[in-house]
């Protein structure tokens, strides 16, 4: 193994090139970009706040501090460094107001690899603040491992893909639960016998006309559960007369109440297709 040290924060982090940075020949996996710059900035991003860390080239903490998602702030707190500073962050679903600010002022910007940071930075102790010092030192020692930033005019499409794709497979593997994990409907006479086998209905015990509880909520098939929970994810994509139905349900009675009425109708429903052998009729399923 291969090791690169570095002082973060009162702790010493160690960069470990081990063997998923290597192949067998012991040459990188990973191309390191090399940066020259006068000041470093690692900002470690999330979905509302970041962390921001500020390194000279000798290693001298400059600034560190929390800020709200917002690139002007962004910018001005970063105004004493430029136009000496460049800026890196990791790969997640955050960084594109970064990378755009970025782009459009004209401040060098880095996308970082998540899985290689992760494997190269073996600190101890994991909070923001020493996330984004980590970034900072990585850009300063020229083992920060560059991604491709995905250009803004192209990442609706790629977003929505990506969106359409993982639909499509839930869609699918709901499909295939309720169609194997059912089996043969013909072994429940009624359909609340199905209801309760896939647990779209609530237990509920009584004595003496009054409601004791409800216990008993684990018992059925949780794959059935998922599958009818989720189908509704794909009901609404394909159909505009179910997703104007499913959105007046939630008006109506909230997120959690409005799926699991419209995961018993569609338990209904397909328990009488499965049955009868009918195809599903949406007109049918829409009141």
């Amino acid at each position: 193994m291969k090791y690169h040290c570095f002082s973060a924060g009162n702790s010493v982090s160690c960069l470990m090139i081990n063997k998923y940075l290597f192949n067998q020949k012991g040459v990188s996996t990973m191309k390191y970009r090399e940066i020259n710059s006068e000041f470093y900035c690692g900002v470690d991003v999330h979905s509302k706040r970041s962390y921001i860390c500020v390194l000279d080239n000798t290693g001298k903490k400059y600034l560190n501090r929390s800020m709200v998602n917002n690139f002007q702030d962004f910018k001005e707190v970063l105004y004493p460094f430029l136009p000496n500073v460049v800026v890196g962050c990791e790969s997640t679903y955050s960084y594109y107001w970064l990378a755009d600010g970025c782009h459009e002022h004209r401040i060098p910007f880095y996308l970082g690899h998540a899985l290689y940071m992760k494997a190269i930075s073996a600190n101890k102790q994991k909070n923001d603040k020493l996330d984004a010092r980590t970034i900072a030192e990585l850009l300063r020692t020229n083992f920060f491992p560059e991604v491709y930033p995905y250009p803004r005019e192209m990442r609706p499409t790629r977003d929505l893909l990506r969106r359409r794709h993982r639909l499509v497979r839930i869609r699918a593997e709901a499909y295939s639960h309720i169609q194997y994990e059912t089996h043969n409907i013909k072994r429940f006479p009624r359909h609340q016998n199905y209801a309760s086998y896939c647990r779209v209905v609530r237990p509920q015990q009584m004595s003496n006309g009054k409601v004791t509880g409800r216990k008993n909520m684990n018992m059925g098939n949780p794959y059935l559960k998922w599958a009818f929970n989720s189908i509704i994810i794909s009901a609404q994509q394909s159909s505009e007369l179910i997703n104007r139905y499913y959105q007046k349900l939630e008006s109506r009675y909230g997120r959690s109440n409005a799926r699991a009425r419209i995961a018993h109708k569609f338990n209904t429903a397909i328990y009488y297709m499965l049955k009868n052998s009918q195809p599903f009729d949406e007109k049918r399923f829409v009141p």
